[in-house]
């Protein structure tokens, strides 16, 4: 027996010896780009599902969750723009695309009062608008919350194309007056070349879920912006996309790219 457990662990040394002679293979990460598309589809699996429950329980628009007594925030960004040039088109361009693309559900409603300076900006201006509406409409349902029995949302967006720049006032009254008078309500405001940290859905439905109501709470202020600290090209060049926002102000306090928060 002895021997036969020797020549046991002999043979067991030389088998992990030439196991540790063969080439070790580097399997390379997969891409960003297939990561996103695996999250995505993830997140699309969850929503279609959380619909289809809710469906089933009637629950689908905010006045069914209030029949329930679910107090849940709904979202309304408020947009006035006012497109000039095609730097002003760019800057909206890049405004709307980070509204729609957040981690968690982009607002329930995105409201735009929008001034063109003449037809081919206002072209330009409505295709961005048709492609908007189409990814908000083709993504929906999407994904407001990890938990609850009313955790998906459909999203749309709604644009009111204005004959001149009447004063900002009077252009927000005009978008305030499309928002439900609910305790429920909620109105996130925006500048036209604003980028959306890709969470800032997420944080505000968290916390204004929290609040115990309007006679207490009126309104919730987010903690952080970032914004380039200088006017060369590469500071232009830094704040593009939503989830560059999100590396600058994950870069605070360190070397990362020039931004200020």
């Amino acid at each position: 027996a002895g021997a036969s457990t020797c020549a046991s662990r002999a043979a067991g040394g030389e088998a992990e010896r030439a196991m540790q002679a063969l080439p070790v293979v580097q399997f390379p990460a997969p891409p960003a780009e297939a990561l996103r598309a695996l999250r995505d589809a993830g997140n699309r699996m969850a929503a279609e599902e959380a619909w289809a429950a809710q469906q089933a329980a009637n629950i689908t628009t905010v006045a069914d969750a209030s029949a329930v007594e679910l107090d849940l925030p709904r979202l309304h960004a408020l947009l006035v723009a006012d497109v000039l040039d095609a730097a002003s088109f760019e800057g909206l361009a890049g405004c709307v695309r980070s509204m729609c693309n957040q981690w968690r559900a982009p607002p329930e409603c995105t409201l735009i009062g929008w001034f063109a300076a003449d037809d081919e900006l206002a072209e330009k201006v409505e295709g961005l608008l048709a492609e908007a509406r189409q990814f908000l409409g083709s993504k929906s349902p999407f994904l407001a919350y990890s938990d609850g029995p009313a955790r998906a949302v459909c999203c749309e967006l709604e644009a009111v194309r204005l004959a001149d720049r009447m004063p900002l006032e009077e252009r927000l009254q005009r978008l305030l007056e499309l928002v439900p008078s609910l305790d429920t309500s909620w109105v996130l405001f925006t500048e036209q070349d604003g980028l959306w940290h890709p969470g800032r859905t997420a944080f505000f439905r968290n916390f204004a879920r929290q609040v115990p109501g309007p006679p207490e709470c009126l309104a919730l202020l987010t903690p952080v912006l970032a914004r380039p600290t200088a006017a060369d090209a590469d500071s232009r060049e830094l704040l593009r996309k939503a989830i560059e926002v999100n590396r600058a102000v994950r870069s605070v306090g360190g070397s990362g790219p020039r931004a200020a928060i």
